[in-house]
C-alpha cells in the first residue's frame, strides 16, 4: 500500500466548520480513505481466499495425517500383539526351563542321597574291618607281649642258673665245697 497524504490542519477546523455552518464537513482526505478503503477490502477478500486455500490444504493435510495415524496406530497395535506372542513364549519357556530345573534338582538329590547312602554303608563296613583288624593285632600284640614276658622270664631263670652254675664251679675250684 502506498503511503497517504496528509495534510496538516489543526484540529479545531472541522468543528470549526461544524458549528459555523458552514461548508462540507467531507474534506479530501475522507475521499482519499475512501478510495483507499476499496483497496483495503480488495486486499481482505484476497486474504480471505488465500486463507480458504490454505484452510483446504489443511483439511486435506489432516486427512493424510488421520490416515497416517490410524496406519501407525494399526502398526503399533500388531507390534504390541507380536511383542505379547513373544513374552507369551518367553514366560512359558521360562516355566519350561524352571520345571526341568527342578526335575534335575530332585534327581541329583535322590542319585546323591543314594551316593550318600553308599557311602556311609562302605565307611561303616571299613570301619568294621579295620576294628576286627585292630583287634586281631592287638590280640597278636598281646601274644607278642605275654612271649617277652615269658622270655624274661625264662632269661632271668637262665642267668640265675648260669650264676648258680658259675659259683658252684669257683666253689669246687676253690675247694669251698
Amino acid at each position: 500500500m502506498k503511503a497517504m497524504p496528509v495534510a496538516k490542519e489543526p484540529p479545531w477546523s472541522h468543528t470549526r466548520f461544524l458549528l459555523l455552518g458552514g461548508g462540507d464537513p467531507v474534506d479530501p482526505q475522507i475521499g482519499v480513505l475512501d478510495a483507499n478503503l476499496g483497496h483495503v477490502q480488495r486486499d481482505v477478500s484476497e486474504i480471505k481466499s488465500d486463507q480458504r486455500r490454505a484452510a483446504d490444504k489443511l483439511d486435506a493435510m489432516n486427512e493424510r495425517l488421520d490416515t497416517l495415524r490410524d496406519k501407525l496406530d494399526l502398526v503399533g497395535s500388531e507390534a504390541n500383539k507380536r511383542i505379547d506372542a513373544v513374552a507369551d513364549k518367553v514366560g512359558s519357556a521360562r516355566t519350561d526351563i524352571g520345571a526341568q530345573l527342578d526335575d534335575v534338582r530332585k534327581e541329583i538329590t535322590a542319585e546323591v542321597s543314594v551316593v550318600r547312602t553308599d557311602l556311609y554303608q562302605k565307611i561303616d563296613v571299613i570301619r568294621s574291618d579295620l576294628s576286627q583288624k585292630i583287634d586281631v593285632v592287638r590280640g597278636e600284640l598281646y601274644g607278642v607281649k605275654s612271649s617277652i614276658a615269658a622270655a624274661k622270664v625264662w632269661t632271668l631263670s637262665l642267668q640265675l642258673t648260669i650264676a648258680a652254675s658259675l659259683l658252684a664251679v669257683m666253689a669246687h675250684g676253690f675247694k669251698w665245697l
